[in-house]
């Protein structure tokens, strides 16, 4: 081999192996700055999801907490009831009035005739989605003792204390445990005995045989009864009832 010839053999070998070593320096740096730019795009892809989640569990959760407020204004009605010793058979007995408050989108009227009990006053407190609350009541006597005062199965959905003109009773709601609906409610003495339903003495000077009675156009769910507005409002109205004489 001639000197030439090696020389340039010589210089070939160097110009590929330096071509070699920065071909692969360069593409260590374009592939380190390849996956630098991956990393930095996954990772502001996952922090905007992250935000979006946050921000809608935030507004979500301000929702809930941020109930919608009504003011209802009250009214207050006053009527009046006999006592029990009233009987079908004379024109009147001793009458006592009686004052409540409504809220003021409700309507009061009163229509004797729709009595079942056929004698005495009856006031039907009407008020949003189809509810009524009947205030009536039975003049003379209510009949004798109770042959069984066991409560049947399946029907007394709940019952709750309440205060009416400074007495303690109860407000009792019935319909179907088993399918949770409810058909009504009335006020009672003792939710553990089934007699004369619905029927309180209400204390005067004379005492008063006061009868309620409370629901929707129908049957309906227990939950939504007993949660609805017009059940808490007929609660304030019949909590606010007062005999005057």
């Amino acid at each position: 081999m001639s000197e030439d010839t090696a020389q340039n053999t010589t210089k070939k070998s160097g110009i590929h192996w330096r071509s070699f070593f920065v071909g692969f320096i360069i593409g260590f740096i374009l592939g380190a700055i390849l996956i630098g730019v991956g990393l930095w795009y996954f990772n502001r892809s996952c922090k905007g999801e992250s935000s979006k989640t946050t921000t809608k569990t935030a507004t979500s959760s301000s929702k809930v907490a941020t109930p919608k407020s009504e003011n209802v204004t009250l009214d207050k009605f006053t009527g009046i009831l006999y006592d029990s010793g009233y009987s079908e058979e004379v024109p009147a007995g001793h009458s006592h009035t009686f004052t409540f408050s409504y809220p003021s989108n409700w309507t009061v009227t009163e229509n004797d005739a729709l009595n079942p009990n056929h004698s005495g006053h009856f006031y039907s407190v009407a008020g949003t989605n189809s509810f009524t609350l009947q205030i009536s009541e039975i003049a003379g006597g209510i009949g004798g003792a109770c042959v069984d005062t066991t409560v049947p199965p399946d029907l007394v959905i709940t019952s709750e204390k309440i205060t009416i003109n400074n007495q303690a009773l109860y407000i009792t709601v019935e319909g179907s445990v088993s399918k949770k609906e409810v058909k009504d409610a009335y006020v009672d003495i003792d939710p553990t005995q089934n007699c004369i339903e619905g029927v309180v003495l209400l204390k005067a000077s004379q005492d008063i045989n006061f009868v309620t009675k409370m629901n929707f156009a129908g049957n309906v769910n227990k939950d939504y009864f007993l949660n609805s507005a017009e059940y808490k409002a007929a609660k304030d109205i019949l909590s606010s009832l007062q005999v005057i004489n």
